[in-house]
């Protein structure tokens, strides 16, 4: 391992980082060292590359501090020391590699593209807030933005309110969508002394709390895995960051350890959205001893990708990427194994090894199969299955975050033991769909056991501490999920029934207490078995 103080001969951290790792991979260095300190980061003379990252904006070039690619058994070690990133780059990126270790970092960025408010007065339907962030604040149009004017700068498009002494979501509130096509509603105004005011909004908004403002771009992630093996995540902190934590695709075992999203000093969120997202992995997924507070989404997302069958021949069946934030992802390898699946129930009716691979473009491909594809109904979806992982979230803290605790949708054996949920919706969903976000994947085996849920559901994502998403149609004595058993946890004051499952095979439910919970009834339905004691 080498030290990085060897490299450390300009100004620019960016530039001496990537001299570093082009000497290390020449070399066959086992790792980099950084002695501890304050390492800020710029983009200018940033290793660059292009990169398809699923659930963030499409394909394209970007940048970035740590970009290891064609790796083998290396560590990067930061020694605690804390990375601030000045512009908009991915702090790391793991790709084509095997073996590779991140840790002992703190990370924050100080243009999130998004933006926190502190609600100085208000009225009945309007509210005047101040804006703290060290990035230029601007109303064009009415509309209020965040960055540079002439620059990069980003359309603000929605809020949720935080109450300002426990700096907890405001009891079921939620989004305020303010920004879409179909939802124009507040107008900004821009005020001399650097505040602004919003006019026409439809709940009173209570002076003191604040305001964390977001936009729907997702132009970076903190951690991107791509295609590599074994790759460990270990003692990282993330106080605020563009996108999500770690988002690992096309990946074989990822692990965090003591991988944290926290609050800053005076700071209401962490990062902008989700602190694990995993698509089309294998191998083991592992999440231990982790802490995720304040990022703007779900702790823990798990999921495979629905296309759409656009048209087929004989042998061959063309794909289309539905979702925008798929799009550019090779999904389905040559060897693979792809099922068909009606678009409402989400039932397979045939499944295929896939011979050959035509990316046509980032919104088709096409695929030649091992038989005839007589059977298949164009407009129904394909899902590769060879990518299937299994999953351990164990000894976590999901807390004070916006959304859910986890979207689960994994065949592998899942396991969700030892955690703390207080969540502001529902802790646990088993969630995928064939008309929307597209994202794949019923759970066959899964424990959730030794949990401590408290006060979940307090804002709004959710009914039901654990939920399964029905599917839009179902067929009789077929079911979408396997096993799901929920067992030896304890429910702490949650004003909402403890679960509702559909469309699951065998469901069980036992050996749960209750601690000043309104509500303790358990709901099924299509279901196969259901064992509630």
């Amino acid at each position: 391992m080498v030290n990085y103080s060897m490299f450390d001969k300009t100004e620019d951290t960016a530039f001496n980082i990537l001299n570093a790792l082009n000497y290390c991979k020449a070399h066959g260095e086992d790792g980099l060292l950084f002695d501890k300190g304050i390492y800020r980061v710029k983009r200018e003379k940033a290793a660059e590359t292009v990169v398809s990252v699923s659930n963030h904006c499409g394909p394209g070039v970007k940048r970035a501090c740590f970009l290891l690619d064609g790796f083998k058994n290396f560590t990067i070690d930061g020694g605690g020391s804390s990375f601030v990133f000045e512009d908009i780059l991915f702090p790391v990126i793991v790709r084509n590699s095997e073996n590779i270790t991140v840790k002992n970092f703190t990370f924050s960025s100080e243009n999130t593209q998004n933006m926190q408010a502190l609600v100085t007065d208000s009225g009945e339907d309007w509210f005047e807030m101040q804006p703290e962030t060290n990035l230029p604040v601007f109303v064009i149009e009415k509309d209020v933005y965040v960055g540079d004017r002439d620059g990069e700068h980003q359309k603000l498009r929605y809020f949720d309110e935080v109450d300002g002494e426990t700096n907890l979501l405001v009891s079921h509130a939620g989004d305020y969508c303010f920004c879409y096509p179909q939802n124009r509603s507040i107008d900004f105004e821009m005020l001399s002394n650097g505040n602004v005011k919003a006019t026409g909004v439809k709940r009173k908004i209570k002076v003191g709390n604040r305001l964390n403002f977001a936009s729907i771009t997702r132009a970076v992630a903190n951690i991107f895995i791509d295609n590599s093996k074994n790759t460990t995540v270990q003692d990282v902190t993330l106080y605020s960051g563009i996108g999500m934590g770690i988002i690992a695709q096309n990946s074989d075992t990822v692990t965090a350890k003591r991988f944290s999203t926290r609050l800053a000093d005076g700071r209401s969120y962490s990062i902008n959205a989700d602190g694990t997202h995993f698509v089309h992995c294998k191998g083991k997924i592992a999440i231990r001893d982790c802490f995720f507070e304040g990022q703007l989404d779900d702790a823990l997302n798990v999921h495979s990708v629905y296309l759409k069958i656009e048209d087929k021949t004989e042998r061959t069946l063309l794909l289309k990427f539905m979702h925008a934030e798929t799009k550019g992802i090779d999904l389905i390898p040559k060897g693979g194994t792809v099922e068909i699946a009606d678009a409402s129930t989400l039932l397979p009716y045939e499944t295929f090894k896939v011979e050959s691979v035509r990316r046509i473009n980032a919104d088709y491909a096409e695929i030649t199969v091992d038989k005839d594809t007589s059977a298949v109904r164009t407009g129904d979806v394909a899902n590769e299955v060879s990518f299937v992982p299994e999953i351990l979230f164990e000894n976590c803290t999901v807390r004070n975050n916006r959304a859910r605790g986890m979207l689960l949708a994994s065949a592998g054996k899942t396991v969700i033991r030892g955690n703390l949920f207080q969540t502001p919706g529902c802790s646990i969903k088993f969630e995928s769909d064939g008309k929307y976000w597209f994202e794949s994947g019923s759970v066959k085996d899964v424990l959730i056991t030794e949990n401590r849920f408290e006060n979940c559901c307090y804002a709004d994502w959710g009914e039901e501490v654990i939920y399964t998403q029905p599917r839009e149609k179902e067929e009789e004595n077929r079911y979408y999920h396997g096993k799901i058993e929920i067992s030896g946890n304890t429910f702490v004051n949650c004003a909402v029934r403890p679960a509702t499952m559909n469309n699951v095979e065998t469901f069980i439910f036992e050996n749960n207490t209750f601690e000043n919970c309104a509500d303790r009834e358990v709901k099924f339905s299509h279901c196969g078995t259901a064992e509630i004691k």
